[in-house]
Formats: structure tokens, sequence, C-alpha cells
């Protein structure tokens, strides 16, 4: 329900009527965006564009608008561009890149197995910031955020193909630059340290594979060393009655490390 006066905003032809219904997230009154448009005898329109609380805004019914206009003016079936689904997108973009062999059964895959039921029958016109956010936020009690990502990447993808192969004449919903929506963002910086007992592990295989490695395995981790700084490591810079070990730090800075008696003598052993 909503009131049958249609509220003017600041772009042209963009309107708004207030719902009887309440924002969720504000406790105001709801607002339902209209764009309006003459056809070609000239007679007015108004299209629904979606909610406020859906994510939809003045700006976004604004370029709604445009594209519907761009389209009509380009002679454009209207009608059927409403129809065509987001599951059209995906499944004519899978059918491109098998022609191109391109690797897309993994994507497909996670696609039917994640997605598919929720957003496969969905028009693209449709398609709102809300409904994105709450497939995300389901996504996420089940998948990894660089999983979701993908997922959602794939989306985007399928429908910039349609969008070039003029079978889709509006913007992305799924792309950020669509406004209301933002892409799923990964923080791929991870910090743990091994246990006890997952560095005797590592040791242990390592002296099998090669003593070597263990050695600097082991150097680093008794003193923090990088490889980068390991491998540069040469005898003059081992000083056995200090104990320490001259480095060339990131940057060309030479600095000073503490070493254990015990890793001074195995560098030591290296006669090189």
């Amino acid at each position: 329900m909503s009131s049958g006066k249609y509220i003017k905003t600041k772009f042209e032809g963009v309107f708004y009527r207030e719902s009887q219904k309440l924002d969720p997230r504000t406790g105001t009154k709801d607002r339902i965006y209209y764009f309006w448009y003459a056809d070609a005898e000239s007679r007015g329109h108004w299209k629904s564009i979606g909610r406020h609380s859906q994510g939809y805004r003045p700006q976004t019914a604004r370029q709604a608008r445009m594209d519907f206009l761009s389209a009509l003016s380009g002679g454009r079936n209207l009608i059927e561009m409403d129809r065509f689904t987001m599951g059209d997108a995906v499944d004519l973009y899978v059918e491109w890149a098998r022609g191109e062999g391109k690797s897309i059964d993994r994507p497909l895959q996670q696609y039917n197995k994640h997605m598919r039921s929720r957003i496969h029958a969905i028009p693209l016109s449709s398609v709102t910031p809300a409904i994105l956010t709450s497939i995300r936020n389901t996504l996420s009690n089940v998948l990894a955020p660089q999983s979701i990502l993908h997922q959602f990447s794939f989306l985007r993808r399928a429908i910039n193909h349609a969008i070039a192969r003029k079978k889709w004449f509006g913007s992305n919903p799924v792309s950020s630059k669509a406004g209301g929506w933002k892409m799923p963002t990964v923080d791929n910086g991870r910090v743990r340290f091994f246990t006890p007992e997952e560095v005797k592990y590592l040791l242990a295989d390592l002296q099998k594979r090669s003593p070597q490695l263990h050695d600097m395995a082991l150097l680093s981790l008794k003193t923090g060393l990088r490889a980068t700084e390991i491998f540069k490591l040469k005898r003059q810079d081992i000083d056995p009655h200090a104990g320490i070990i001259h480095i060339t730090a990131k940057g060309g800075e030479r600095q000073v490390i503490h070493a254990s008696s015990d890793m001074i003598d195995m560098l030591l052993g290296y006669c090189r």
C-alpha cells in the first residue's frame, strides 16, 4: 500500500510515493521510486523501480530511466528485456565460455550448488541490492569470504557478457558502480603460529628431504630471519665470538641479529 501522491525528486522524471509500510532500518515510511515516460503516441506511463528499503535511491531510478529511454529509442523489445533473468545471463555466458575453450565447470558447479535456487529465475531488472545482500549473508554461513567473492564475480562477468552481446541494456546490478551494492571484500592477511608439536613434525620431515632446508627452516624459526635474508648469508657475516649474524635487511640496511651458539655452530659447519 502507498499514498496516491507522486512526489518529485531533483532528477527529471523521477518520483516517489510514500508506503504505508515502515523502512525496518529507519522506522520511517518506506519510499517506492518510480519514473515517468511518454510512449511513441505521447501517452504517459509510470514504471515502478523499487523501494528505499531494498537499496534503491533516486540516483538508481534516474539511471534506470535513462537506460529505459535509451532502449525505447533504439526500438528494442522492452517487455522481452524485462523478462531477461539472471539465469539467462549465466546460460549465455557459459555457452560462450565453453565455445572459447575457457574453464567454466568449477564456477558453474559452485553457482548451481549455492546460487541457482536463490537468483536464477529473477529478472535482472528486479535484482536489488537488498536481494544481493541477503544472498551474501546467507552464503556467509556456509562459504569462506573468498569463495563468496568468486560467486559474485561470476555473476558480474555473466551480466557484463549479456550487456556486450546486447541481450541486456540496463546497468549491471552486481557491479559496485551501479550504486547501492558493494562487492564483497576479502582480507587475505592471516596470522597463525606453529605449535611446538607442528614445529617438531615440520623439522623432522624436512630433515628427511633436505638437511640444508632443515637448517634454513630451523634458523628462521630461531631468529626470525626471512628466506631472502638467509639466502644472502656468507661466512664473513657470522661473528662467533659476539654470537651475532650480520644481515642485509629490506632496503639494503645492514642489521645485527643475535643467535644462540648452536645456530652459530650450525652455520659455521658449512664450508662455503
